[in-house]
């Protein structure tokens, strides 16, 4: 979740594009051209005064929050690297002051991106994992989908963003290994290497210390 919110704090500080208008709805994000593993903020301003507003797209729920410097609501969503071109509707619905309910729909545009890749030719034994941890790969692939599909419902960073650490990255954003002629795995997250007793910054001002080398992975 870290480089999900990063980016989006740093997307917040930058002019917004590409902005729908349909009579007094006004739905804009930036950036204004979407790929498959973009993340995105959208900055909504209703035809009338909501109390709430939520969102569907690409099949995933989006909470609205209002935000009182842009007088908007904003939510900060992110693009499958697995969506393929193709338009996809935005789907927004808000309860209103006056105890009504309103609609709104757009489509969104997503293109294909372009993502480095690296090939590799391995004994078979180093890329299939034994069958005894099979059971193990898949249950911590379902805890791992749960983390990052929940969202806190209030913000928990303030100020500035600000680089964790320094350390060595170890594999980029949408990055593909392929192995042996297939394509195994593509990095969903920024992969850095740290060294031994660091001292990592969180964006809530904690510190945390870690006594191994470890990797800090985001998922937008």
């Amino acid at each position: 979740m870290l480089t999900l919110l990063s980016i989006a704090l740093l997307l917040l500080a930058n002019p917004f594009e590409a902005a729908a208008q349909s009579h007094t709805w006004n739905v804009r994000k930036q950036p204004a051209d979407l790929v498959n593993g973009s993340p995105v903020v959208f900055q909504v301003t209703a035809r009338e005064r909501l109390t709430s507003l939520e969102g569907s797209w690409l099949e995933h729920q989006i909470s609205f929050r209002f935000g009182q410097r842009c007088n908007c609501w904003y939510a900060i969503a992110g693009v499958g690297l697995d969506i393929k071109p193709a338009e996809y509707p935005l789907e927004l619905a808000g309860n209103t002051v006056k105890g009504g309910k309103v609609q709104f729909s757009q489509p969104e545009r997503i293109n294909e991106g372009t993502y480095p890749s690296t090939t590799i030719t391995v004994a078979p034994q180093y890329v299939e994992p034994p069958k005894e941890t099979l059971p193990r790969i898949e249950e911590e692939q379902v805890i791992k989908k749960k983390v990052f599909s929940e969202s806190s419902p209030e913000p928990f960073w303030h100020g500035r963003f600000r680089a964790p650490s320094v350390a060595k990255v170890t594999g980029v954003f949408g990055s593909a290994r392929v192995y042996n002629g297939i394509k195994r795995s593509q990095t969903k997250g920024l992969i850095s290497a740290f060294p031994p007793a660091l001292r990592f910054m969180q964006p809530t001002r904690e510190e945390w210390f870690w006594r191994a080398v470890f990797t800090l992975k985001g998922t937008a």
